[in-house]
């Protein structure tokens, strides 16, 4: 296939093609996603179809499926790399054995130590480093049961495209994944990247069921956004209004995913 689709129907007919049937608003959003190489949200209840439209994207573009699972606590070691120590410890002992450790200076053996072929890529780092054929699609899940520090470090890679190891220098992606990374986050997020309100004031909201009045003006508000089911389908709304498998279009002014974690 091309770098890019070349028109929303021809991102609705190749996914039709490949087992799944969208609306007019996902095929828009997938269309921009991989057009302008940006991470494409998805929300919505378990079962709807989010990890679907990785996997028919993955057969559509022939690029890796590379999935990261998020939970409460997951770090750099788990998503982006980690070293093998293990490898590492034996590398260290054959090289005492055969006397090569006495032979070359201590930063020599260090550098070998460090050196890639003892590195263990994860999810972030594969995606990142890929080298040979289709860009990979990283598929990102339950991103909102991960710490906040761990959100912001995936929203400054999302935003760049590069992950440092500092022993290695900087990996930086050749060709972004392609339709760069598809995430599940819940609507509260969203609404509170919108509105620049807490997230406990956001979670009150849908918690009581009231009114974004109940609570007050948000303290940094965007504006309005639109909501997009397609040319005869389409209006304008407040973030409140903002529903379990929306579409939406926000004005490039809002800072994009970029500005997702300073909500």
């Amino acid at each position: 296939m091309p770098t890019a689709p070349s028109s929303v129907p021809e991102v609705f007919a190749a996914l039709a093609e490949h087992g799944y049937l969208p609306d007019e608003g996902l095929a828009t959003a997938v269309f921009l996603a991989m057009t302008l190489h940006r991470p494409l949200l998805l929300e919505g209840e378990a079962g709807v179809g989010k990890t679907e439209v990785a996997k028919v994207l993955s057969r559509w573009t022939g690029g890796e499926l590379i999935r990261l699972q998020c939970y409460e606590g997951i770090d750099a070691s788990q998503a982006v790399y980690e070293w093998d120590y293990a490898k590492q410890l034996l590398h260290l002992r054959a090289a005492e054995a055969t006397g090569e450790a006495s032979g070359v200076g201590t930063a020599t053996l260090e550098g070998e130590l460090y050196s890639e072929r003892f590195l263990v890529k994860r999810a972030l780092l594969r995606a990142i480093d890929h080298r040979e054929g289709p860009p990979p699609i990283l598929l990102i899940d339950e991103v909102d049961r991960a710490d906040d520090e761990f959100e912001a470090f995936l929203l400054e890679v999302l935003s760049e495209y590069q992950i440092t190891v500092p022993e290695l220098g900087t990996f930086t992606a050749a060709v972004p994944p392609r339709v760069g990374e598809l995430l599940a986050v819940p609507r509260r997020e969203v609404v509170r990247w919108l509105t620049g309100r807490k997230a406990g004031a956001v979670a009150d909201i849908e918690a009581t069921n009231a009114g974004a009045e109940d609570f007050g003006p948000p303290p940094s508000p965007k504006g309005p956004i639109l909501r997009w089911g397609g040319p005869d389908d389409a209006e304008i709304i407040a973030a409140d209004e903002l529903r379990g498998g929306d579409t939406i279009v926000v004005p490039c002014g809002y800072g994009g995913i970029d500005a997702l974690s300073h909500g």
